[in-house]
């Protein structure tokens, strides 16, 4: 669970020692963020060119320089004005790489040969890099690693055919094959995640492209992925040939299973129902039943979609606009900060993998606490967020990264109340977190589904629309059935704003029942 009133986000990625650009937030977990930087590109192009018509043409480095840069421009103008296809996880990995690599190259061009020769060069470069310091975007070799992370993490859980991925095809997205460099990065994020069956596959592939190139460079890094892959693979073979398939066992049998078999189950059936959800044709999970909710205003009610009845899940359609949408992106955008995870509170921690940025929104503008007062005319519930005994959180607006992911985790604070750590002020004098409330503020083209693997139940993202449920038991424990998850983004930039309900404000409106089964 998170605390806003106590946030500490970590501010900076670490720059490898030789990275010639300034080290910055990582970017690679905001896709809304990925696509600010061609227009940001585009600005530090025009700084080298205009610093350029300065320098005389006789200059051979200058030249060259020239020649770097207009061949960036070049690659800049075709998505500059389509910066949707960020949403690609393969564009979005290659822009990363180039601005990564191919300006690492031009800062190095400039350092090391044009400004012993040109005056005032050095002085250009440094101010120039204070600049792009400033902006806080500029991706890092470590988001070019996250980017290649990303596409593999993909491609495992989705099941999809890494051949059309060497041949530069992404879905119905079609480009150039991958170079030996870019399967290098992916090989070593496949690596790196434990997939050794996926690396394998990617590591022949990397040999055969790299068979007709004698560079030292290319020879070494495959030779140290064929080290690193060899000492992998021994008694590893077996799982290659892994079936991913199993029955799917009943809620009570999950519940009561041990801790760890259950968080292994509930893994697995995470998996079961991305892959579902991709497929599926309905937009909002099972949709038992359709009706119209009534508010405490009795002329205001809203479309609602029953997703699960035990326990109770529903989707309201229509219940944000795209105005109000817009305003809640807006104030979030500039406060957007890599999520970050209190692991002691989640019920599956070791598994818990979250490609995301947030920022937190309290109800101190009209657009937001206008949202709040709907929420609570819905459910029924107090939104307000008080320094003490608070009804309520603020906002977690988050978006999603390249293959921006949530893996299996409650809501509620069962495992830190089992644990007996009740002490933080915002436990202490607010409770559990009785309900969440989830607005929608994007579509998804592929991907992204809310899912709840021991209900089977899964809700795919569409703008406009909120999710409901309870994480507590009328008893007041927690519900181990409300286990949740956000499948990989396959292809979009998800959006959500998360509302926490808390226990102490609500007391009467969910009054506990003392049965502890109810």
């Amino acid at each position: 669970m998170h605390e806003p009133y106590r946030l500490k986000h970590l501010p900076l990625v670490v720059c490898l020692a030789c990275c010639l650009l300034p080290c910055v937030a990582e970017i690679f977990s905001s896709v809304s963020k990925m696509k600010t930087l061609p227009r940001l590109e585009r600005r530090l192009l025009t700084k080298f060119e205009d610093f350029l018509q300065t320098v005389h043409r006789e200059d051979g480095a200058a030249d060259e320089l020239r020649r770097k840069l207009q061949k960036l421009h070049q690659w800049n103008s075709k998505i500059v004005k389509n910066t949707s296809i960020i949403e690609c996880p393969l564009h979005a990995f290659r822009l990363v790489k180039r601005l990564v690599r191919q300006w690492s190259a031009v800062f190095k061009l400039a350092d090391d040969v044009i400004a012993p020769s040109v005056s005032r060069f050095k002085e250009f470069t440094n101010s120039t890099r204070e600049w792009l310091r400033t902006q806080q975007i500029w991706p890092t070799h470590a988001d070019l690693s996250g980017a290649a992370t990303a596409i593999v993490r993909l491609h495992h859980l989705y099941n999809l055919d890494y051949a059309p991925l060497l041949q530069g095809h992404f879905l119905n997205v079609t480009s150039k094959p991958l170079t030996s460099l870019e399967l290098t990065y992916v090989t070593k994020a496949a690596l790196k995640l434990g997939f050794i069956c996926d690396a394998k596959g990617l590591f022949s592939a990397l040999e055969t492209l790299s068979a007709g190139f004698e560079g030292e460079r290319t020879v070494a890094r495959v030779q140290r992925l064929r080290e690193r892959l060899s000492d992998l693979m021994i008694g590893s073979m077996s799982e290659c040939e892994h079936n991913n398939s199993i029955s799917t066992p009943s809620v009570s049998f999950l519940a009561s299973e041990p801790e760890q078999r259950r968080k292994e189950a509930v893994r697995t059936l995470y998996h079961q129902m991305c892959r579902k959800s991709m497929q599926a044709a309905i937009v909002h999970g099972s949709g038992t039943r359709c009706y119209l909710h009534s508010t405490q205003v009795p002329y205001l009610k809203f479309k609602a979609e029953v997703v699960n009845y035990d326990p109770y899940i529903v989707v309201f359609h229509d219940v944000i606009s795209d105005d109000e949408i817009r305003e809640m992106k807006d104030l979030s955008f500039g406060k957007l900060s890599p999520s970050t995870l209190a692991v002691a509170q989640v019920a599956h921690e070791q598994q818990l993998i979250r490609v995301s940025q947030n920022a937190w929104l309290f109800d101190t503008s009209p657009v937001v606490s206008r949202v709040s007062r709907r929420v609570e005319l819905i459910t029924r519930l107090s939104t307000r967020i008080l320094h003490q005994d608070t009804h309520a959180e603020p906002y977690q607006v988050l978006n999603y990264g390249l293959g921006g992911v949530y893996g299996p985790h409650e809501d509620s604070v069962r495992v830190p109340r089992h644990n007996g750590n009740e002490n933080t002020p915002l436990l202490r004098n607010s409770g559990d977190r009785t309900a969440t409330w989830m607005y929608y503020l994007s579509d998804v083209q592929l991907g992204g589904a809310t899912v709840f693997p021991l209900l089977g139940a899964s809700i795919r993202p569409q703008k406009g629309t909120a999710a409901f449920w309870y994480n507590l038991k009328h008893s007041g424990e927690g519900d181990v059935r409300m286990v949740h998850a956000g499948c990989p983004v396959l292809y979009g930039d998800k959006w959500v704003a998360n509302k926490w309900l808390r226990e102490v404000g609500n007391v009467f409106t969910r009054p506990c029942l003392l049965h502890p089964h109810l």
